[in-house]
């Protein structure tokens, strides 16, 4: 069974300027992108996931740090966050030895869908 996840918020989300200077933080029902999408990955049977961030880190770690989450989360940045996403994930590899749920914070997704 998959319990780790690697949550890629690396992007710069230009999109979403408009909306909130960091994507992962761009609030949607009342709370952050990334909170949605860590509590997704919790209610999923995840019980680690590796988040890497990039474009903002500071602003995205101190998010992250400040919550009780219901998994264990760590943060690793991406080497550089302008590169395909493909480049992120990798940052994550050291962090991991095992199969694990690929997924992006921007993307709301069923728990029943990561089961």
């Amino acid at each position: 069974m998959i319990d780790t996840a690697i949550l890629l918020a690396a992007g710069e989300g230009s999109r979403l300027r408009e909306a909130t200077p960091l994507k992962p933080l761009c609030p949607v029902a009342g709370r952050a992108l990334i909170d949605h999408a860590l509590e997704g990955l919790a209610a999923a049977g995840m019980t680690r996931a590796v988040v890497v961030t990039g474009y903002g880190a500071e602003m995205v770690e101190r998010h992250l740090a400040a919550r009780r989450w219901p998994l264990r989360v760590e943060t690793v940045r991406s080497p550089d966050w302008r590169l395909p996403n493909g480049v992120s994930a990798l940052a994550a590899a050291p962090l991991v030895e095992s199969d694990v749920l690929l997924a992006m914070c921007d993307h709301l997704v069923a728990p029943a869908l990561y089961r």
